[in-house]
């Protein structure tokens, strides 16, 4: 079901990145009857104990049982085991409720590149210089491209 749902799987994020996560505890999921009907993952990058959220994902028939909630929970603590950061980008507007349902801090323009490297940042901003990325119009906009963070 993964495979067909769209946005999931992508240059960054493929079938076989996504077992290997499953394995390593980073890819939290949600089993019924063998078949994936929940997941969210934590994403390494470039900085050491600092993770990307991302990959919240429920399966069409499961929606509306607050899973998406309980994926989110598990991540979040699974960071704060960890006794790491992680920050999220969204621009979607259930994201953002989990984000401020399980206290995540929503990021200002002024505070963005000093929680995380602006290279992880939303799409809008990857086409853009080096230069023009401080001041991208999108940056910290509701519903638009918002960042939150936890520990």
């Amino acid at each position: 079901m993964l495979r067909q749902e769209p946005g999931i799987l992508s240059d960054r994020i493929t079938a076989e990145v996504l077992q290997v996560m499953i394995e390593q505890g980073t890819m939290m999921t949600l089993e019924m009857n063998n078949v994936i009907i929940a997941c969210c993952a934590i994403w390494e990058t470039e900085t050491e104990e600092l993770f990307e959220l991302g990959t919240v994902w429920v399966h069409p028939d499961y929606r509306d049982h607050r899973l998406a909630s309980l994926m989110f929970a598990e991540c979040t603590a699974r960071v704060k085991s960890m006794g790491a950061q992680a920050f999220l980008i969204t621009k979607h507007p259930a994201v953002v409720h989990l984000a401020q349902k399980h206290g995540w801090h929503e990021a200002t323009r002024e505070n963005w590149s000093v929680i995380v490297p602006f290279e992880a940042s939303c799409g809008v901003c990857a086409s853009m210089s080096e230069a023009e990325k401080p001041t991208c119009p999108h940056r910290a906009v509701r519903e638009d491209c918002q960042m939150f963070t936890i520990g």
